[in-house]
């Protein structure tokens, strides 16, 4: 019953408040603020720039809009630029280009009067030689090596088959099939002399086992001896 009722009075506060959802509400008309008393150009220059204002952007006919071009038109034409931007300099290759090379240039060249001078090879050592040693030095000889035969290696004949490889190719014989190890790590061992006894052998003393020390341990008990249990 609770929800029921809380139901109804929700639906009845919807109801009341649609009809005043789409009322509209009557906005006044805003009234123009006091301007303040400046200087003012010439009726012919506002005309004529409240012409041009309205043709490239028109207002709307109402209270607004004669508002809106009231506050939004300018006074007066916009003033005529002082300032320019500033001239760049040409670069200075632009404005004195430097003539192109040509395109085959004679190699520099010695003056033919100065001559040439020949330059011939000098002993160098650590200390001058005494003079006179200078004509006893000898030239190296002159060593002729003795001249051989050249190496003549002969190309396979392109008419021949090509051979086969070296684990293709048959054995010339076929291997023995027994094991030829024992004979003759038999024959190597036996054909070099034993080595003779000079001095007594050794006292070693040796621990041997009983073979029969766990005997009882694993005896089984008679059948005909009865068990009898501790008092």
């Amino acid at each position: 019953m609770r929800m029921r009722a809380a139901c109804l009075v929700l639906t009845s506060g919807v109801l009341l408040l649609l009809p005043a959802c789409g009322r509209r509400r009557s906005v006044p008309a805003l009234e123009p603020a006091a301007e303040p008393a400046l200087a003012r150009p010439t009726a012919p220059a506002i005309q004529t720039v409240t012409q041009e204002r309205q043709s490239f952007y028109p207002f709307p006919m109402d209270a607004g809009g004669r508002l809106l071009q009231k506050q939004l038109t300018p006074d007066a034409p916009p003033e005529e630029k002082t300032t320019s931007p500033r001239a760049r300099k040409a670069p200075a290759t632009i404005d004195n280009p430097s003539l192109p090379l040509p395109r085959v240039a004679a190699l520099p060249r010695l003056n033919p009067e100065l001559g040439r001078k020949s330059v011939y090879p000098q002993l160098l050592t650590p200390e001058p030689l005494p003079p006179e040693t200078t004509d006893e030095i000898a030239l190296p000889e002159f060593i002729s090596l003795p001249v051989y035969e050249r190496a003549n290696v002969p190309s396979p004949d392109l008419n021949r088959p090509v051979p086969l490889p070296a684990l293709s190719q048959p054995l010339p014989d076929k291997p023995p099939l027994g094991d030829p190890t024992r004979p003759v790590s038999q024959s190597a061992v036996l054909s070099g002399p034993m080595p003779a006894r000079t001095a007594p052998a050794a006292f070693l003393r040796l621990f041997l086992p009983d073979p029969d020390e766990n005997r009882g341990v694993i005896r089984f008990p008679a059948l005909d001896q009865k068990e009898t249990l501790p008092d």
